[in-house]
C-alpha cells in the first residue's frame, strides 16, 4: 500500500486493485475566492491525481469529506477527463453532496456511516 500526502486535508491511497483520492484541493487559484490558499502550494499535483483517477487497470474512488472549497474543490474535479471513478461521502443530514457528485460524474455513488467500509454502500 503507498499513501501520499496531497496537503491539506488531501490523501491518495493506492493497493494493488484501487485507488482512493481523498479531499483533493489542488487548484491554482485557492478557494473561497482566492482567500485560502495551499501552503506549501500543491497544484503541480494536479496531473498525478488527474492520472491516478483515470487509470482504468484498477477500481478508483474519490472521497469528498464535506462541501467547503478546501475539500470539495469543483474546478480541479472538472478537469479530470475520465468520469467513471466512484463517489463517496459521509452521511450527513444534508444530503446534496453526493447527488452533486452523481450528476457531475453520472455514477453510483456511496454515503458511509461512520466505521463503515465504503465498499459496501448503505
Amino acid at each position: 500500500m503507498e499513501i501520499r500526502f496531497l496537503g491539506h486535508a488531501g490523501f491518495v491511497v493506492e493497493t494493488e486493485r484501487a485507488i482512493v483520492v481523498a479531499d483533493p484541493w489542488l487548484s491554482a487559484r485557492g478557494a473561497f475566492a482566492s482567500a485560502w490558499m495551499q501552503l506549501p502550494q500543491n497544484h503541480h499535483l494536479a496531473p498525478l491525481v488527474r492520472e491516478k483517477l483515470s487509470d482504468t487497470r484498477k477500481e478508483r474512488f474519490l472521497y469528498v469529506s464535506h462541501e467547503h472549497e478546501d475539500h470539495f474543490d469543483r474546478a480541479f474535479l472538472a478537469s479530470i477527463p475520465r468520469r467513471d471513478f466512484t463517489p463517496g461521502v459521509p452521511r450527513f443530514p444534508r444530503r446534496e453532496l453526493i447527488p452533486t457528485l452523481r450528476r457531475r460524474d453520472r455514477r453510483e455513488g456511496s454515503t458511509c456511516e461512520d466505521g463503515q467500509n465504503a465498499a459496501t454502500p448503505s
